[in-house]
């Protein structure tokens, strides 16, 4: 999904076991690159056949959704949508532009993955980005939104030729939630999948560490999750420091300028997708917004460290979070 890998992702979540496995349960833990960032899944059992049978497949998995939904090959799946005004989607596109619809009705415009455009011309695509002179702003988001998308009752996509859609902000999750299912179509328990910080996990409780957002070698806290989902997205992730400034990769859709209310946000939740794409939003939204947003969804917690290093988190986080 990404051109180069966010090896800062690799300290992003620090995973472990909670519990003592039994004399023949081991953790059968193994890792590939995709969607550029590490992926670790980690299952616990006996047969380690059926792991690596269950993990050779999840992989695949991964590997298919990120060939399909790049945007660094013209020949994507994606890619053929945005060199269209009008596409005939298959059924799990469909389903991912739902999705995105979805969250960008939410959150009034702070979720888009319709301004593929001002992405590239940024240069978080490759290096070749530039500033947007502050006037041309406003045009320019005008041109590349998911406002001018149309999602039709027989799966077609009708848009601006010119528009580029990228799902950097949901496809990991969605990614992660594929290779959980087919985890569990295995028949198999107890396992994670961790997608550079995007987690799901089941069986037993894990804990989950929430980097320090200024010093990769601490984390501020743990979070105990089971059959949960947690995503994050941060400042330190992706980033460039010009003139002494920090100039992360996620971009405000409604103004089109950097997003720089927050250094983290981290979200738990039921699927990893809807975390994913909630992340992305309230570090957007900013803490107060987010939180606002937040306390409408059922079953979904946040902790938020904002610009200033200040925690905000959702009334119900005290249940999975732990100070370090």
């Amino acid at each position: 999904m990404y051109k180069f890998l966010k090896n800062k992702l690799f300290f992003f979540l620090i995973v472990s076991l909670l519990f003592s496995c039994g004399s023949k349960e081991k953790i059968h833990k193994r890792t590939t690159i995709s969607m550029g960032t590490i992926v670790e899944i980690q299952v616990v059992t006996n047969d380690v056949t059926l792991a690596d049978k269950a993990i050779d497949s999840a992989f695949a998995e991964v590997q298919r959704i990120n060939d399909k939904y790049t945007v660094y090959n013209k020949n994507s799946y994606l890619n053929q949508i945005n060199s269209s005004d009008t596409f005939q989607l298959d059924e799990e596109t469909y389903f991912l532009f739902k999705k995105c619809e979805y969250y960008h009705n939410l959150t009034k415009g702070a979720f888009d993955p319709a301004i593929g455009n001002v992405i590239k011309a940024l240069g978080f695509e490759d290096s070749q980005g530039q500033e947007i002179p502050v006037d041309s702003i406003r045009n320019f988001i005008q041109q590349n939104n998911w406002k001018l998308i149309q999602l039709t009752d027989d799966r077609k996509i009708v848009k601006p030729k010119e528009l580029r859609i990228n799902l950097g902000a949901i496809a990991k999750g969605y990614a992660v939630d594929r290779m959980f299912n087919i985890l569990k179509s295995f028949g198999l328990k107890v396992f994670l999948v961790n997608a550079g910080g995007e987690i799901k996990c089941t069986g037993k409780i894990w804990e989950i560490g929430i980097q320090h957002p200024r010093d990769k070698a601490k984390i501020i806290g743990i979070l105990k999750i089971k059959d949960l989902a947690v995503a994050t997205s941060g400042d330190y992730e992706r980033y460039k420091i010009k003139n002494g400034k920090r100039i992360n990769h996620i971009i405000n859709p409604i103004t089109g300028k950097i997003s720089d209310e927050c250094r983290s946000v981290t979200i738990i939740t039921e699927n990893t997708i809807d975390a994913d794409a909630l992340a992305t939003a309230v570090f957007v939204l900013g803490p107060k917004d987010g939180l606002y947003l937040l306390e409408k969804i059922p079953n979904c917690e946040a902790f938020i460290i904002n610009s200033s290093g200040s925690i905000f988190k959702t009334k119900g986080i005290d249940k999975f979070y732990v100070a370090n």
